[in-house]
């Protein structure tokens, strides 16, 4: 058996902005990488992940221990050049077996300028990203760097931003490129496209032509579009409004679609969507066809042998099904999520079914104006 490729690594540190430090060896650049700290749970799939145009500024961690082991084809990558600020993992593999492999990851990597540490505990990393959510982090290969890592990262998120992500991972395609020879014929916005997404649309007959993100009313006009798709991408909605204004006079004229970054746009754009609406918990009411309001969280409301004081469970829909399939780890399930995670939209009392032993009563406030149940249900109270 030929021998693994020997890289030459060098000292690499992974800073999270909580003061988390992960140490292991360097590939790639000497340099630091800044972005968002997160993880990708897939076994296989990294060529992708690591040309996916929506990962672009942040440090992507693989949580499956062993990487590479199918080499890279270049057939599947999703954009022309890797996207990710940089890459973490356990474990490089250095001889990989495929037939469609041309070249190993950790030469691409250091190809594609990819700051890259392995040999992290990414079980740990994986653990501490899942409880702080979306967090800073400084990437530093070679010694120099890494010597400047932590005033580096002080400073980036002091001004972190994704404001000029989409722009920098727009430039696969040429304005007006147009791509497949279907009947219909759809114009995509590009905010950092895949190409599976236009491989996609090319297997449903349809003719495409990318325009930029920023493109105008006038120049999609121009196309004489029967759809228009707006694609994936990285970064924040707000950071396009342009695109929002464009997007909001084609509403009622043109079919519109959206994927991700897309989705979001559309949304922002919608004339009758409230402002809160992007919020986990919007409020607000809508019309039913009789004219009365009707809550658009009632369908997330627990089966009705769990009561609620605010309000009616419905039985029907989502709710309904819930009801049929409710059971006792179900029910303790709901309410230890909701005590965490304040996803109940208002005050609810679980009331114990008589084949539920008392310990697992429980009592959740979700709203200040409502009323505690019992002295038991205080702030710090979870089961009663």
């Amino acid at each position: 058996m030929k021998p693994g490729k020997k890289y030459q690594t060098k000292r690499a540190v992974l800073l999270l902005a909580d003061g988390t430090r992960f140490e292991g060896d360097g590939l790639g650049p000497d340099a630091t990488a800044l972005g968002e700290a997160v993880f990708y749970t897939g076994m296989t799939g990294y060529e992708e992940a690591l040309t996916d145009p929506s990962y672009a500024g942040q440090i992507l961690t693989f949580t499956y221990p062993l990487i590479g082991n199918y080499g890279v084809s270049r057939t599947v990558s999703q954009h022309p050049h890797a996207t990710t600020a940089g890459c973490v993992m356990k474990h490089l593999a250095r001889r990989p077996s495929h037939f469609e492999n041309v070249i190993d990851l950790g030469t691409w990597l250091e190809e594609q300028a990819v700051p890259t540490i392995v040999g992290v505990d990414t079980r740990a990393l994986t653990i501490a990203l899942r409880e702080h959510g979306t967090i800073g982090a400084a990437l530093a290969v070679g010694d120099k760097a890494i010597a400047g890592v932590d005033a580096t990262l002080a400073e980036y998120v002091r001004t972190m931003t994704t404001a000029g992500l989409v722009e920098s991972v727009s430039d696969a395609y040429h304005v007006g490129e147009t791509i497949g020879h279907g009947n219909t014929h759809v114009v995509l916005l590009d905010c950092g496209v895949k190409r599976a997404i236009i491989r996609e649309l090319e297997a449903l007959d349809a003719r495409v032509t990318v325009l930029p993100f920023g493109a105008t009313r006038d120049e999609i006009n121009e196309y004489k579009p029967d759809a228009i798709v707006i694609s994936p991408g990285p970064g924040d909605p707000r950071d396009l409004p342009d695109t929002v204004e464009t997007l909001r006079g084609f509403v009622g004229e043109v079919p519109l679609f959206g994927v991700c970054l897309g989705h979001q746009l559309l949304a922002h754009s919608g004339r009758s969507w409230p402002s809160s609406r992007r919020r986990r918990h919007a409020a607000g009411s809508s019309r039913s066809d009789d004219g009365q309001p009707q809550r658009r969280h009632e369908r997330r409301l627990p089966p009705p042998h769990v009561a609620d004081r605010c309000g009616a469970v419905p039985s029907r829909g989502f709710a309904g099904a819930v009801r049929r399939a409710w059971t006792i780890p179900g029910l303790v399930g709901f309410a230890a999520l909701s005590a965490r995670h304040s996803f109940a939209p208002r005050c609810l009392r679980l009331r114990r079914p008589r084949h539920m032993p008392k310990a697992y009563r429980c009592c959740i406030s979700r709203r200040s104006d409502c009323t505690p149940i019992s002295a038991s249900c205080g702030p710090d109270s979870r089961f009663t």
